[in-house]
């Protein structure tokens, strides 16, 4: 069973400081610039928030997969390990961050040319949060006992993908002790911001439990904007793993908000595809199941509650617009088109796209052009022709070679 967050965080499992209250000196470690570290101080309160850590320990993670797994539908996304908490879900994709007096841009989202889109897949995470609905325990078989109904129960799970603060020892196969040293294949995230969350199922595992869930086409994964998580999961593919990009480039069961509302409003801007101008149409299914963050709570913490709560919406928005997709033939079009293309896209942002120097091509296509003009100047009996002069190619086809004008 996994303990409820509020004795895990009175009992110190989930987010363990030293023993007079002060944050670890691991969670003191040197940050990339701009993104402070984040201490066990900067989620209090995260307990009465109804969102439970999947990696506390290997119980809980089991746990966590299980209710995914066995779910048709799960909401999730991304949460960065920047100064606040941001999510593809909470941060605007037409926004800059910076401004040119101000310090260097760090914001993983930043429309600035500063940020190149390709440095999405090696933003430092906190991690990923699902929600999803599982039948009630009470009653018979899930079902309530005096209307007979089935009932579904809301669950939510943080599921940390970097280094944590204070871990247990985790003695599976993986052999794998996380502490503040990372080792290979996952030295890449040995500056990353430390996690305050206890974990002690490994990084490996946390990381291997993303992708069963990501990858398992019968539980449809409803997210807004997928491109920065995909991208996130296909650098952890080739850097962690090893593995070949095009092995597991298509994921089957992406559904993204933002495309669907792009199908049914091909016209709308980027600023109209904004989450919040989105959700304005569907106010009816907002505050149903949000959960608020305790008085006094911090921003990270509130940072946090209002991802859930957009993760809850997606959840209630889902089977509206879809079957909207469906009613006009556009499912099709989402499920075999769309979604597959947010994979592609993903990838090329991260790889990026090549071409074969030894071919020379600019060479090449420079040298036809010269022979291409040079044609032209022979017709025309003039060596100073310009091709790109609209007069002197109007006189050569209609005054020197005779071609009617058109009507």
């Amino acid at each position: 069973t996994i303990p409820s967050p509020a004795r895990a965080v009175k009992d110190r499992r989930m987010i363990q400081t030293t023993m007079d209250g002060a944050p670890s000196p691991a969670a003191c470690r040197e940050a990339p610039p701009l993104t402070p570290p984040l201490t066990a101080e900067c989620l209090e309160g995260i307990e009465y928030t109804a969102m439970l850590n999947a990696g506390f320990c290997r119980d809980s993670l089991l746990e966590f997969t299980t209710m995914a797994l066995e779910s048709d539908t799960v909401a999730w996304t991304l949460v960065y390990m920047d100064g606040d908490l941001s999510s593809p879900l909470v941060a605007p994709n037409t926004k800059k961050y910076c401004t040119e007096k101000g310090p260097p841009c760090s914001h993983w989202n930043c429309t600035c040319d500063a940020q190149i889109r390709a440095g999405r897949a090696d933003a430092p995470l906190f991690g990923a949060m699902f929600a999803g609905r599982s039948h009630s325990r009470n009653g018979k078989d899930g079902e309530n006992e005096e209307s007979g109904e089935s009932e579904k129960k809301g669950w939510c799970f943080l599921l940390p993908l970097g280094p944590a603060e204070a871990v247990a020892q985790d003695d599976g196969e993986d052999g794998l002790a996380e502490n503040m040293t990372q080792t290979a294949p996952f030295d890449r995230m040995a500056d990353w911001p430390v996690n305050p969350l206890v974990c002690g199922a490994s990084l490996p595992r946390r990381w291997r439990a993303l992708r069963k869930i990501i990858y398992q086409s019968s539980v449809t994964c409803v997210t807004y904007d997928a491109v920065p998580c995909l991208m996130a999961l296909h650098r952890h593919r080739m850097a962690d793993q090893g593995r070949d990009l095009a092995s597991g480039l298509i994921v089957k069961s992406t559904w993204d908000l933002r495309i669907a509302a792009h199908l049914l409003r091909p016209h709308a801007n980027g600023g109209e595809l904004e989450f919040e101008n989105i959700a304005e149409g569907f106010e009816h299914l907002a505050g149903s199941g949000n959960v608020e963050a305790p008085e006094g709570a911090s921003e990270h913490v509130q940072a946090l509650v209002k991802v859930r709560n957009r993760l809850n919406f997606l959840l209630k928005v889902y089977p509206l617009l879809d079957g909207v997709l469906r009613e006009k033939g556009m499912g099709d079009s989402m499920d075999m088109i769309e979604a597959p293309l947010q994979n592609v896209l993903a990838a090329m942002e991260v790889v990026g796209v090549g071409f074969r120097n030894q071919l020379r091509i600019k060479n090449k296509l420079g040298d036809r052009i010269g022979e291409l003009e040079a044609m032209v100047r022979a017709v025309a009996g003039d060596e100073s022709f310009l091709l790109s002069s609209p007069q002197q190619v109007s006189h050569l086809l209609f005054k020197t070679l005779g071609i009617k004008f058109p009507t």
